[in-house]
């Protein structure tokens, strides 16, 4: 199938309508209209990658290894139950994204029998590896995803241009579902697929670096590990950041004696690489002063990266019923690109009768195991 640039049908698509008579109806009614790819495309969205240079001059056929499209992550839920995460239908989507950004036109699968693309690529998968921490404190339990991909690059005659391994490691807190029984992760799906934008991000700069030397910005030509320059005049960073406070018993109050988190993900959205970020935790000094430390550096975070950063505390035994704010500030070394602070509202009051649990002496408590002495004159009906 062929699609003009921007407007590729992901064959992950095409393979998820149902074999039925409403899939066909389905089907038939994406491919209606004028362009049908501008449809199919619509109904796939597009993947967060930044604009790392104008598109290559050349068509690309792009070709999934089967240990690509049939991936997929075994892990453990947070009740102890084994589940498994695809991996395959968002990886393959998001490099489809990533081809169409840098490619003038791309070919997905096989091309039409009167066309040679200029390039072919193939790329296959290890086996994904997710493993994630349980965390008996917080909603949000500590994970890690890796990606291993290899990616072949051939001319139009079949002769090898290069064989890159390609690889992306994403760690993030995972939200346990806010259900009774608090097993899956809500937030297992998205972390998937910005691990998937991270890969896609490297595969885009490893093709430039083959075929488009010169129409690489300052962002596409850096890599995680090298020195980074000024951020290109097309391309300027654009961090955006989101604290959280995570609170033990997850009641949103802040009890004395109680373990405290500050959670901020960060992401870069923009083009160029933000260089020297640090997060900085300010507000009222009672609150502020239980942190042993209020600025955590964060580093450079290049085009389409995202971090995230804890600031860890303990409250006192003894806190006053009272209000607290906690102000988030981001730094980066050219001063631009900087977001507006956030300020988290807590309110503090002692633990005990109101807060740990603790029980008042004007409530009553039966004990359910002791059976009640009989009333007197009392019958069974």
């Amino acid at each position: 199938m062929h699609c003009p640039r921007n407007q590729l049908a992901s064959p992950s698509l095409m393979n998820r309508i149902p074999p039925t008579p409403f899939g066909a109806v389905l089907l038939a009614f994406l491919l209606t209209g004028t362009t049908g790819c501008e449809k199919l495309a619509g109904v796939m969205g597009r993947a967060e990658i930044p604009n790392l240079g104008p598109p290559i001059p050349a068509s690309v056929r792009m070709e999934f290894d089967p240990s690509l499209a049939d991936a997929r992550a075994q892990y453990i839920d947070s009740c102890g139950h084994i589940d498994v995460v695809l991996i395959g239908d968002p990886l393959e989507d998001v490099l489809l994204q990533a081809a169409q950004q840098t490619f003038k036109t791309v070919y997905a699968g096989r091309a039409p029998a009167d066309t040679i693309p200029d390039i072919e690529v193939r790329i296959s998968l290890l086996q994904p590896r997710l493993n994630i921490k349980k965390d008996n404190v917080y909603d949000r339990e500590p994970a890690e995803l890796t990606l291993d991909a290899i990616a072949v690059f051939k001319d139009s005659s079949g002769k090898l241009l290069l064989e890159q391994p390609l690889q992306a490691v994403r760690q993030e807190r995972l939200i346990v579902e806010p259900t009774q029984k608090r097993c899956a992760y809500a937030s297992i799906d998205k972390f998937v697929y910005d691990t998937a934008v991270v890969l896609s991000i490297k595969f885009i700069r490893e093709a430039r670096a083959l075929l488009a030397p010169d129409t690489m910005t300052a962002a596409a030509s850096q890599t995680p590990s090298s020195p980074t320059g000024q951020p290109s005049a097309q391309g300027p960073a654009a961090l955006s950041f989101k604290a959280t406070i995570l609170d033990e018993n997850n009641n949103l109050i802040l009890e004395s004696g109680e373990r405290v988190k500050v959670r901020v993900d960060l992401a870069n959205s923009g083009g160029g690489p933000a260089q020297g970020v640090s997060v900085n935790l300010g507000g009222t000094p009672l609150l502020v002063s239980q942190f042993p430390a209020t600025t955590l550096p964060v580093g450079t975070l290049q085009p389409g990266e995202s971090r995230s950063v804890e600031f860890s505390a303990t409250l006192p035994q003894v806190v006053a019923a009272q209000r607290g704010e906690l102000v988030v500030t981001i730094t980066e070394a050219s001063g631009t690109g900087v977001p507006a602070a956030q300020i988290l509202v807590a309110a503090m009051r002692p633990g005990g009768e109101a807060g740990a649990g603790g029980r008042s002496a004007a409530t009553r408590y039966d004990d359910v195991d002791r059976v009640p002495a009989a009333s007197p004159g009392f019958q069974r009906p």
